[in-house]
């Protein structure tokens, strides 16, 4: 059986939730956004390549990464 789709607006409050009072379990919050219909999974062959493949396009461009902390503020102050 497979376990019930969020609807967008629900996984947005759920967000809001996560990132303002970071009250919800980073467990919670992932399990949401995987059931969420904005999740497309890999089979499980394509995910080494896939995390090989970010890996490798981080270490030939650095510069284009942005911290976790600069996510969390965008974030917060997109849901303030």
């Amino acid at each position: 059986m497979e376990p019930a789709k969020i609807p967008p607006e629900a996984l947005e409050g759920l967000m809001k939730k996560a990132f303002m009072d970071e009250s919800l379990s980073p467990e919670h919050f992932w399990d949401a956004l995987l059931n969420a219909h904005i999740y497309i999974p890999l089979a499980k062959g394509d995910m080494l390549t896939e995390a090989e493949r970010r890996l490798a396009e981080h270490d030939a461009h650095p510069e284009t990464s942005i911290p976790l902390e600069q996510v969390k503020a965008e974030i917060r102050a997109k849901y303030k």
